[in-house]
């Protein structure tokens, strides 16, 4: 079974771009533009990893994995944003990881890593 991911960003052109980059390495996507989408979805399957925009419409990036680990304490979660201040907000919302957008490459190697990791180290 492919690994899955849950992309929450609300820009359509990087929310393209980030779906076509996981289809291409064999990742089942599923691509939202908000958080209350995203909320909706993790009701209704499992992923195994989110990778949320810091800024997004109606709910903040590190306020909607917060809820998600909430629930799917297992899941994994990625805070990304294209402002430096990325890495202050990850250990408060409880993100594994954070990605400073640009180098999509190194996206893929962390979410690769990420998701090949052991489920425990990860509460």
């Amino acid at each position: 079974m492919p690994k899955s991911v849950l992309i929450v960003e609300d820009d359509m052109e990087q929310r393209a771009l980030f779906t076509q980059a996981f289809m291409a390495a064999g990742f089942r996507v599923v691509a939202v533009p908000d958080g209350t989408t995203a909320l909706w979805h993790t009701t209704k399957e499992s992923f195994d990893v989110v990778l949320a925009d810091l800024y997004l419409p109606e709910c903040q990036g590190d306020l909607l994995i917060r809820e998600i680990k909430c629930h799917h304490p297992r899941m994994k979660a990625v805070l990304m944003s294209c402002h430096p201040e990325i890495t202050e907000e990850t250990p408060m919302c409880n993100a594994d990881l954070t990605y400073y957008k640009g180098d999509l490459s190194q996206l893929m190697a962390m979410i690769l890593d990420l998701v090949a990791s052991e489920p425990s180290q990860f509460h």
